[in-house]
């Protein structure tokens, strides 16, 4: 486990040295002017990169963060194999604002993304374009949200035009939702909205489709993207996992509750927690799901 305190200075020159091999685009001032095409490009053996990008993950509820009434093993396991930020805060605590932040690498009032259901401008750069310039595969799957409001939300979660990927060019995703059993999504650049198979929980499926997505493309450098919608509140009804490798739900009598809760009725508090622990575990489940296909490949 790394514990080391890195000061900002250190952390960007350690992450710059890291993907020096990835083609950066030179910049001016806060705007990169240039990619270079694929003939400039030096090549050279090159990691696999994969980000896994949870929606209102606490850290309170993690067992490599301290919890110990949660079972988080796999998550822990990234934590102890590589580096956990102990210190770290977004800068902007909204959906939109923090993806394009995490996309760009730019503040929101640089982005002009400052609040949610925007369209993030073509004219950024985004990491994909960066890393397909650099002569790696990219894909993204799960929840864009950084294409505008969807037409017809609740409805259809959004097509996500190919010129508004931002430079993904696989694509098993949608725009905005919450939606985790009979859940729709878009496939490659065919605008017809699929379903999800009925029974099928969402992120299983997603995960599905990321080990499909490594396993197909294990030969090549690729960068894939895989945002998962939970353990975010489900916005319609309550679309529980099916538990994976977990007995589900918690026990909501046995769990300690945080010591700000300021709720009248515990009970109904214990049964959120038990519900919401629940579902990190599955989460925690898929992770562990790509880290076995990782091992084996």
């Amino acid at each position: 486990m790394n514990t080391h305190s890195l000061t900002r200075r250190e952390f960007l020159k350690a992450s710059l040295a890291a993907l020096s091999s990835a083609a950066l685009p030179a910049f001016v001032g806060d705007y990169p002017y240039q990619l270079l095409a694929p003939s400039e490009l030096l090549f050279r053996p090159s990691p696999n990169l994969i980000i896994i990008l949870s929606d209102q993950l606490r850290a309170a509820s993690l067992g490599c963060y301290g919890n110990p009434e949660i079972d988080t093993p796999n998550l822990d396991r990234l934590a102890a194999e590589g580096a956990r930020f102990v210190n770290s805060v977004t800068t902007s605590p909204l959906c939109s604002p923090a993806r394009a932040c995490l996309m760009t690498g730019r503040y929101p009032n640089k982005t002009g993304i400052i609040i949610n259901n925007l369209r993030l401008p073509k004219s950024e750069i985004s990491v994909a374009e960066v890393m397909r310039n650099a002569g790696y595969l990219t894909g993204y799957i799960g929840k864009w949200h950084l294409d505008g409001m969807p037409p017809r939300q609740y409805l259809d979660p959004g097509w996500v035009e190919p010129k508004n990927r931002q430079g993904f060019q696989g694509w098993t995703a949608f725009n905005t939702g919450h939606v985790y059993y009979n859940g729709h999504y878009y496939k490659g650049n065919d605008p017809t909205m699929l379903t999800i198979p009925d029974g099928i929980y969402e992120p299983d499926f997603q995960t599905d489709e990321a080990i499909s997505f490594i396993t197909t493309n294990a030969g090549r450098p690729f960068f894939l993207f895989l945002s998962i919608g939970t353990p975010h509140p489900q916005n319609i009804g309550r679309d529980l996992p099916p538990g994976g490798d977990y007995t589900f739900p918690y026990d909501a009598d046995s769990l300690t509750l945080r010591p700000n809760v300021d709720y009248p009725d515990l009970a109904a508090v214990r049964q959120e927690y038990a519900d919401y622990y629940g579902i990190v575990s599955n989460f925690d489940w898929n992770v562990g799901r790509i880290l076995t296909i990782l091992d084996k490949e």
